[in-house]
């Protein structure tokens, strides 16, 4: 049984082959050291785990259902854990077998690890952080075949490792949130609208703080200058002694950021770093977001008996402290998988020299195990230039079709042609909102979003962050309560909706509400 209801969050979008063969040893592989830590050795292998179908990634719900009920939960646990609605008549609930029993005593010992995760997480991240850039630091312009490999295989430990992270602290982060929630909620208080990053330092995780910065600075300068800065690329900007102080800032914003991309998951993905000019250009087309953020209860504003207090404060802490973590992590994570990007096209480029690749990003349409028997062995059996080819066709033969959230079995059904009227997701930011469509496949197309328009969007990510000033509503192919769409959507007071299978298949400025209450998209004259 496969799903792509979570892997689309986790691998978002096409996936290429070469981001599949490195993304399953490293993610699925940090699942199978979270499984093992509960349920002991076992046999599972990375690659059982998920599978590919249209170039998409898909989970395997079976096989994690079964670790899940040998454990005495729901086979929907997962789904349950990231927030994502389970539909069926009977509410899941905890129905111990008798392997549950045998591994109760290893459960307790997990339970109470991860009770004391923050501390790991306290040591792994200034650690992991110093190694990563260490790596960053090595030139690979200076590196033959064999040493950029070598590399590779360095820094895949370091991403597994992180991956682990990135995985274990989110799912805390939700076990605390959900506790917090029922806190609340005995208030008389909505989750949504309570006050939990109020002192929290999220600006070195937020683009859009320092982005709003910057088109301050811009924003500061005569017309002329700024019409001048419009018209140039970032280079250029060397030459106006006037934007100095504008150049610094974006300096150390691509310092900062620049590490990011459409998909922090997907390495084939431009990051910023090497764009600088849309930086420039989002800098100059900025549009602040003032009055959009809406008020939030305080802790202060809460009427706690002092029996309820000591429990409500150290959840409260608890929650806030992961809600940080889970940034933290995320962002350490995202700088150090990107660092996969350089080396391979770096390899690329030897290819295209030996003529064996028509130019370097073709690299991404071979496997890993490919790329090193290249290495290593001179060549492939197979011509890779045709290969790198029917790969790329085909990817685009399905790259704008509607996918079916579940298959079952291992053989890919046809694909339907429309995802139809009625679209339905996860609400996770209240409010309702009508406006024109926009379909943005990238950061890249920020400038077909007008003020007010309804941003759609294929996955989640924290790059795509800066369009959220804009936009008066938001969809998202994939996501969870907890993912950085929904997280900005409720923090600008705009209403989201997530998880919406086909909701890029909308035309491109048509009419629609997103109905961030029930979950339901309404296209209007459709």
């Amino acid at each position: 049984l496969y799903s792509n209801r979570i892997s689309r969050e986790v691998f978002p979008g096409i996936i290429k082959p070469l981001i599949w063969s490195v993304n399953v040893p490293l993610v699925n592989g940090a699942w199978v050291k979270l499984l093992t830590e509960i349920i002991g050795p076992n046999d599972i292998q990375p690659e059982s785990l998920a599978g590919c179908f249209y170039s998409r990634a898909y989970f395997n719900m079976g096989a994690l259902g079964q670790v899940f009920e040998l454990l005495g939960l729901p086979r929907e646990t997962l789904e349950l854990l990231m927030g994502i609605e389970v539909e069926g008549p009977e509410r899941p609930s905890f129905k111990p077998s008798p392997g549950t029993y045998v591994l109760l005593p290893r459960m307790l010992r997990f339970a109470l690890q991860k009770a004391r995760f923050g501390r790991q997480v306290d040591s792994f991240w200034p650690a992991m952080e110093q190694e990563f850039r260490a790596v960053r630091s090595r030139p690979v312009a200076d590196m033959d075949e064999g040493q950029l490999l070598d590399d590779i295989d360095r820094l895949c430990p370091l991403a597994k490792e992180a991956a682990y992270y990135n995985i274990v602290t989110p799912l805390l982060m939700q076990v605390y949130n959900r506790l917090l929630q029922g806190q609340l909620g005995r208030l008389g208080v909505d989750f949504e609208r309570f006050d939990l990053t109020g002192g929290l330092e999220m600006e070195p995780f937020a683009p859009n703080v320092r982005l709003a910065r910057m088109a301050q600075i811009y924003n500061s300068l005569d017309d002329d200058l700024k019409a001048g800065i419009r018209a140039s690329a970032y280079e250029q900007l060397a030459t106006l002694p006037e934007a100095a102080p504008l150049r610094r800032e974006i300096q150390g914003f691509l310092e900062q950021f620049g590490h990011l991309s459409d998909s922090g998951n997907d390495f084939s993905h431009q990051p910023w770093r090497e764009n600088p000019d849309l930086i420039l250009q989002m800098i100059a087309h900025h549009v602040p977001a003032e009055g959009a953020v809406v008020h939030k209860v305080q802790v202060k504003d809460l009427a706690l008996s002092p029996l309820r207090r000591p429990l409500f404060k150290a959840i409260y802490h608890r929650a806030r402290r992961f809600r940080w973590y889970r940034e933290a992590v995320s962002s350490l994570y995202t700088f150090g998988y990107g660092l996969f990007r350089d080396r391979f096209l770096a390899l690329g480029a030897h290819f295209v020299r030996r003529g064996l690749l028509a130019q370097k990003d073709d690299i991404f349409y071979l496997y890993f195990d490919e790329v090193r028997q290249i290495v290593r062995a001179g060549r492939l059996e197979r011509d890779s230039l045709a290969l790198a080819r029917e790969r790329k066709a085909e990817i685009e033969r399905v790259r704008d079709v509607a996918v079916p959230d579940i298959l079952f079995g291992d053989r890919a059904p046809a694909l339907a042609p429309d995802p139809g009227k009625g679209l339905k997701g996860i609400p996770t930011s209240r409010g309702h909102h009508t406006g024109p469509a926009r379909i943005l496949k990238g950061i890249q197309d920020f400038d077909k979003l007008q003020e007010g328009d309804v941003l759609i969007i294929p996955y989640s990510d924290v790059g795509w962050t800066p369009l959220f000033t804009r936009a008066g509503g938001v969809i998202a192919e994939s996501g969870d309560i907890l993912s950085h769409s929904s997280i900005i959507a409720r923090e600008y007071g705009i209403p989201a909706v997530v998880s919406v299978p086909g909701a890029c298949q909308i035309a491109d400025g048509t009419l629609g509400t997103v109905d961030g209450y029930r979950g339901k998209i309404l296209v209007h004259g459709s």
